[in-house]
């Protein structure tokens, strides 16, 4: 788990002073860091993903994702957001091997949350994000 915050505190400290309004979206592997990918929306609504190549190996590529794209994966991500953060009981949602994480950064204040819980809006935004992403890094979610 700690491996999953390190793209976050990453995306954070190279976003927040800069941003009005950020989001990550990262997905782990359940094994290792190597694998991970992180997709931002940038406060000028510019898209990279970063990808965990190896341990010591990050690349970051800007992607050209259309305007509406954009903001459906921005809202999608606070609708996840919302939908962790409101609910007492998590036992609902199956759980997953990989992890996830969504980081939302405004007025240089970030929040997020992890999970390995897996909700209906969270696969969506998952599956939304996912043929954006390098194909060989590409998720395929396994229920544990």
């Amino acid at each position: 788990m700690r491996y999953l915050l390190i793209p976050i505190l990453l995306l954070s400290s190279s976003t927040s002073s800069a941003s009005d309004h950020s989001i990550s979206i990262t997905i782990k592997p359940s094994a290792s860091i190597v694998g991970t990918v992180s997709f931002n929306i940038h406060s000028d609504q510019s898209v990279t993903v970063l990808v965990y190549e190896s341990v010591t190996k990050i690349t970051e590529t800007p992607l050209s994702i259309d305007d509406k794209t954009v903001v459906r994966v921005s809202q999608l991500s606070e609708w996840v957001f919302d939908e962790f953060t409101s609910l007492k009981d998590y036992f609902q949602f199956p759980e997953y091997k990989q992890g996830s994480a969504i980081a939302i950064t405004q007025d240089r204040v970030t929040k997020s949350i992890s999970t390995h819980r897996y909700s209906e809006r969270l696969i969506s935004l998952i599956n939304l994000i996912k043929g954006h992403l390098p194909t060989r890094f590409q998720p395929q979610l396994d229920k544990k």
